[in-house]
């Protein structure tokens, strides 16, 4: 009941006799042992006597205590670099991942050994989150492995913001006022940009391709070169047979796209001859190069 267990004794079958001299009985004892695993049916209290039976037994030591003989795993995905749009972490987490034992002498009360911690554990991995405007550098996070000396693993998804197509002059510097459309993130893979995408257009310029771009770099802007549109005005004077009566005229000016005009009142006397009747004195210039000639 002290915590002992029996290693030997003297006694054959029981009719030994007992004899004053020269004929004691040895019986042999020693320490018992118990080994605690967290999965014990029964777990041990730390505080509590070892052998119930035994009014002066040692009490289990704190070491005893299950939360000692295990220790969980966490896989955390961190995100960062979309503003407010940042995804929170990821957490999956693994109990009792990691065991351990402990061997304790009852008859001292003492921890005799402790086990080396065993156990790993492989978590699974997430999808990035796509944000529209943003590409992450990872298309999968996680699938991370947690050891004893690392039960607790993490990975970062670093977000960028994503380039624009920027229209440019001639001169390769930006178009005043024009539309720079940011790049549409892949809503298959955050790690990429939609390809293909149309080129915006520009009130008095035209491209020079027309083509949809794809970026080679989701984060870099890609300039889109444009034309400055020209536009003309040219008046003629003619007779019906369509000879021309007088020199034509060049009315162009500093016009731009969507500007309208009117040569209503740009009829001239020319002698000998009456005016029959103006073509096209009025309209309005579109977006790209253009001569309105008038008769």
């Amino acid at each position: 009941d002290q915590g002992y267990e029996l290693v030997s004794n003297n006694f054959v079958d029981g009719t030994q006799t007992y004899a004053k001299e020269g004929n004691d009985f040895v019986v042999r004892l020693k320490h018992k042992t118990q080994t605690i695993t967290p999965n014990d049916p029964t777990p041990v209290t730390p505080g509590q006597p070892i052998n119930p039976n035994d009014p002066d037994s040692p009490v289990y030591p704190t070491d005893a205590d299950r939360n000692n003989l295990i220790k969980d795993a966490t896989q955390t995905i961190h995100y960062v670099g979309a503003g407010d749009q940042t995804p929170t972490d990821k957490v999956q987490t693994q109990k009792d991942a990691f065991t351990r034992t402990i061997t304790i002498d009852k008859v001292a009360g003492e921890v005799i050994s402790m086990s080396d911690w065993e156990g790993t554990k492989t978590f699974g991995t997430e999808d990035t989150p796509v944000i529209d405007g943003y590409h992450a550098d990872k298309k999968v996070a996680g699938g991370l492995t947690a050891t004893p000396d690392n039960p607790n693993v993490e990975e970062t998804v670093t977000y960028a913001p994503n380039g624009k197509l920027v229209p440019v002059d001639p001169n390769g510097n930006p178009i005043p006022g024009a539309d720079t459309p940011t790049y549409p993130t892949d809503p298959n893979d955050p790690t990429k940009v939609v390809p293909n995408e149309p080129i915006p257009e520009v009130p008095g310029y035209t491209p020079v391709d027309p083509s949809p771009v794809t970026p080679t770099d989701p984060g870099k802007d890609t300039p889109v070169p444009y034309k400055q549109n020209q536009y003309g005005l040219t008046e003629k004077f003619v007779d019906e047979d369509g000879n021309e009566l007088s020199p034509s005229v060049d009315k162009s000016s500093s016009y731009k796209s969507g500007d309208g005009f009117d040569v209503t009142s740009d009829a001239k006397v020319i002698n000998g001859y009456v005016l029959v009747k103006q073509d096209n004195t009025r309209g309005t210039f579109g977006n790209g190069d253009e001569t309105a000639t008038f008769i």
